[in-house]
């Protein structure tokens, strides 16, 4: 699967790809999907294809990088705090 992470832990070509960065103004679905399609081409498909080392090193640093952030376990311990204490 393509790797898109959210911006909060997005490190181009590092821990995945991003679509519409953060501070760039888009003004439809159109925009995003149009970029999207571009990635897909120009930088996604052609490393997943041609470079595999490259797509294991992106695919293992998502993991490492983003694992101990994005998980259920901090999401549940959050909602706890958050909401009963």
């Amino acid at each position: 699967p393509v790797t898109i992470w959210l911006l909060e832990g997005h490190i181009e070509n590092v821990t995945g790809w991003s679509i519409c960065k953060r501070g760039e103004n888009t003004t439809s679905d159109c925009d995003e999907a149009d970029e999207l399609y571009y990635k897909l081409e120009h930088n996604i498909l052609p490393v997943y294809y041609n470079q595999k080392e490259n797509w294991k090193k992106i695919m293992i640093s998502s993991i490492m990088i983003n694992g101990p952030m994005f998980n259920s376990h901090r999401m549940a311990k959050e909602y706890i705090l958050n909401s009963y204490l």
